[in-house]
């Protein structure tokens, strides 16, 4: 499955840590994330992730609809 994320609109400093961000999720293993396998840019404007598709999509929609917390996103991970 690949997602692809917006980042046309971040000014540069929030672009950087957007890519900072999915470069660490793409190091994370843990039976309750989806696997990150590769991603690639369009530079400052588009983020493209190729990943694990979710178990259930309905519920992979609902997630990204919404924002977690940080302890929301510890909590899954224990």
């Amino acid at each position: 499955m690949v997602t692809c994320i917006d980042i046309s609109s971040l000014y540069k400093g929030k672009r950087g840590k957007a890519i900072l961000i999915v470069e660490q999720l793409a190091k994370l293993k843990h039976e309750n994330l989806v696997d990150i396998y590769d991603f690639w840019m369009v530079p400052d404007q588009l983020i493209f992730i190729e990943m694990e598709c979710p178990s259930t999509l309905s519920q992979w929609k609902t997630y990204t609809k919404r924002r977690m917390g940080t302890s929301e996103v510890l909590e899954t991970l224990q």
